[in-house]
């Protein structure tokens, strides 16, 4: 694929990075069988994200030894150009407190140099480092793997997806885990919060699951449409709340307000569709006319070389006739 590719895929480096890096729960093997088929499982997704957007900040929110941040910054390494930050308090232990033995263990895959560590919880690293504090879109790539709590996973994205830009992803870790471990496995139920009309995902379902979740562009239009629908649905819940109406009312009142929601549903779905599609039409057409204005460019370039090839082949007739 590229010159790079083959040295992230030789069972040297992918055995270094299974022993090393510890992808945990990404595999669908055990280690030594990944080493031997070359197999890092999610973390190819990692690599192949970070190589096909080019992003120029990926920040990486919890990670046991550097599984993700070590695919992302081959990537990086191989565009040659963006950086990895890391945000991890050492809440599952204290690994990544000495500075220093974190840059030797990145170093080990050659991106220590890409790799920014911040040893703290993400709630201040939010509020007290820049450029995270700055309240400025930076960010290309966000990954979420540390608090798998709703409460947890919605503080994180409270704090850091508005950095996220347009166009954008969050990606969501163990979206399909269930249980507990460290904090309680709720990624789907905060997933299920979101409102399709500024977001649009896909869940990869392998081992414990990657949801890549894309930030769509904040419209106006989408965002009136939201505010709307939360207004009519607000309405039917109050009156099918009041008391001082006939039981048979306040029945069929919440009878309509189900039906309503599960029509708005539909609705989304469908005007998602037409988004997508109208997207697609939108960059199709700036192509075209981009290619319009280049053909006019070379048709007005070769005008004025053929205006100046019949000027010199007039000259020499003019001469020859001298």
């Amino acid at each position: 694929m590229t010159r790079a590719l083959p040295s992230l895929i030789r069972r040297r480096l992918v055995g270094e990075i299974i022993r090393h890096a510890v992808p945990l729960g990404q595999l669908n093997c055990l280690p030594s069988e990944a080493t031997r088929s070359a197999d890092l499982g999610l973390g190819l997704a990692y690599y192949a994200l970070a190589r096909i957007l080019r992003p120029k900040h990926i920040v990486v929110i919890g990670s046991y030894r550097g599984f993700s941040v070590v695919c992302f910054a081959l990537a990086l390494r191989d565009n040659g150009l963006g950086r990895v930050h890391l945000i991890d308090a050492s809440r599952v232990d204290a690994f990544w407190s000495d500075a220093q033995r974190a840059k030797q263990h990145f170093s080990r895959f050659g991106v220590a140099s890409l790799v920014s560590i911040y040893n703290m919880p993400s709630a201040r690293c939010a509020q007290t480092v820049s450029p995270f504090r700055d309240n400025n879109p930076f960010i290309d790539i966000l990954l979420l793997d540390a608090d798998h709590s709703k409460k947890g996973v919605t503080t994180d994205v409270a704090y850091f997806g508005a950095l996220v830009r347009e166009g954008g992803f969050l990606c969501f870790h163990d979206s399909c885990a269930g249980g507990v471990g460290k904090t309680p496995f709720q990624v789907a139920e905060y997933l299920a919060t979101l409102d399709v009309e500024l977001y649009e995902s896909i869940t990869l379902e392998i081992a414990k699951g990657l949801t890549l979740v894309r930030k769509l562009p904040a419209v106006e239009m989408a965002l009136d449409i939201q505010r709307r629908r939360r207004e009519v649905v607000s309405t039917l819940a109050d009156l099918a709340g009041c008391t001082d109406l006939p039981t048979k009312i306040r029945f069929e009142l919440r009878r309509l307000k189900r039906s309503m929601e599960g029509l708005l549903a539909a609705v989304k779905q469908k005007e998602r569709l037409f988004a997508a599609r109208h997207r697609y039409l939108s960059n199709s057409a700036a192509a075209c006319r981009k290619q319009i204005t280049d053909l006019k460019k070379e048709l007005r370039l070769l005008r004025s070389t053929g205006v100046a090839i019949e000027g010199t082949a007039a000259s020499r007739r003019r001469r020859n006739t001298e």
